[in-house]
């Protein structure tokens, strides 16, 4: 006899949220309606399943925003409905992995000593020791007083592959947008000039940058960088 009402009632893993109209059963052939109400997910067939039917559903839910590489996650369904009048319920369980990247990045400049006037060249390196690729991958930074970028010297490589690397910030403000992600175990590198015009003579300047793997997550380079402005006729 047919199975009826069926309600299956998952219980989502914390921060997890359900991809509205994801939910579909058999391909598409059954229409599933679906709430989601705190971390619990309830899914409805429209049409009876009928003896010896399966139903066979599928749905996405987004991962939690703060979820790190390589996380495990417990995930409970249980199901009711009614078989010959008499209810029936029955409940299983599945486990997932958050895969995702990793990054880890580094900054230097050369010279350490710099004559007023003359570039500065900047170097950031970031690795990805994650088990997935970046999403969105981009760089900020901010360069310290009295540097700015010198247009056209941007300059990138993932795996040793030139990529397209592009400024949506200010030339002492930068936000750096690539046209290519890094992948598991692939690595990034980032050169550019900095004019050093107005930088002030005998001073010593501090630098970081900061790394987005995707919306959310971010890193900044391990070690401040240094180094000094001397005066244009030292």
């Amino acid at each position: 006899s047919a199975t009826n009402p069926l309600v299956i009632t998952d219980t989502l893993p914390a921060g997890m949220t359900y991809i509205s109209g994801s939910a579909t059963g058999n391909g598409g052939a059954i229409p599933i309606t679906a709430t989601q109400s705190g971390q619990t997910l309830t899914l409805t067939p429209t049409t009876q399943l009928t003896a010896g039917q399966t139903l066979t559903l599928t749905f996405q839910v987004n991962m939690p925003p703060a979820a790190t590489n390589e996380q495990i996650y417990t995930n409970a369904i249980s199901v009711t409905g009614e078989t010959g009048g008499q209810p029936t319920v029955a409940s299983t369980s599945a486990f997932m992995t958050e895969y995702g990247p990793n990054l880890a990045g580094s900054k230097s400049a050369s010279p350490n000593y710099v004559q007023q006037g003359q570039p500065v060249s900047f170097t950031i390196n970031i690795s990805n020791w994650g088990t997935g690729p970046t999403t969105g991958l981009r760089v900020t930074d901010v360069l310290p007083s009295g540097i700015s970028l010198i247009p056209g010297s941007l300059s990138a490589t993932i795996n040793g592959s030139p990529v397209t690397v592009s400024n949506s910030g200010t030339p002492t403000s930068l936000n750096l947008n690539f046209g290519q992600e890094i992948p598991p175990k692939g690595s990034l590198s980032l050169t550019f000039q900095g004019s050093t015009d107005s930088a002030t003579p005998c001073s010593m300047l501090i630098n970081t940058a900061t790394y987005y793997a995707y919306a959310g997550d971010s890193g900044t380079t391990t070690q401040p960088i240094y180094f000094w402005i001397t005066p244009a006729n030292a």
